[in-house]
């Protein structure tokens, strides 16, 4: 485990998107050069839209970009619900951002098919290597061993930081709980 000093100032790049702007670390870059060149990794394996740019430290390593989201996918939504120019904009900056970065992984891993697909058409993927790998619970697996007892609880499990866990995390607060007809409690983990 290698931890980075996130304490350097960024300077704003307007052309990107704000997260990937603010999550630039010479630090992180200088980090994984040193170990690609040391370590001589057969992967290199990137998680999360934001961080896609970092692709350029290791430049002889293969790579893989993992894509919960396409965000420009969901930015595109939001623009489409707030029609200000502010919106617009983000939502172009990562759509730019995006069909950049996936155009350079030699794979890209999605969770969904929809998203697999937009990626492969967005940024002119092979599609041999953009790859579906969904999110899901074995339920065989993770069953209940016994009825619940007491007031029952609605547990959300989901970083904050991520604006689709907050989205889903207001839709349930304001569109379902209140459907429920006995309220359980609600509790949130970040």
């Amino acid at each position: 485990m290698h931890i980075v000093d996130k304490d350097e100032r960024n300077c704003v790049d307007r052309t990107l998107p704000a997260q990937v702007s603010s999550s630039e670390s010479s630090s992180l870059r200088a980090l994984i050069a040193q170990l690609s060149h040391k370590l001589l990794p057969d992967l290199l394996q990137i998680e999360y839209t934001h961080f896609a740019g970092f692709r350029d430290s290791a430049p002889g390593v293969p790579a893989l970009l993992v894509e919960y989201d396409l965000t420009f996918s969901l930015y595109r939504q939001l623009a489409e619900t707030n029609s200000s120019p502010a919106s617009r904009g983000e939502y172009e900056r990562w759509l730019a951002f995006e069909r950049k970065w996936l155009a350079s992984y030699e794979g890209v891993w999605t969770v969904s098919e929809d998203d697999r697909l937009r990626a492969i058409e967005e940024a002119r993927r092979d599609p041999d290597r953009t790859f579906r790998i969904q999110n899901g619970v074995d339920l065989d697996r993770f069953r209940p061993c016994y009825p619940p007892e007491g007031t029952p609880e609605v547990f959300y499990v989901g970083s904050f930081r991520h604006l689709p866990n907050i989205i889903g995390f207001e839709r349930l607060c304001e569109e379902i709980m209140p459907r429920l007809g006995r309220r359980p409690r609600l509790r949130g983990c970040a």
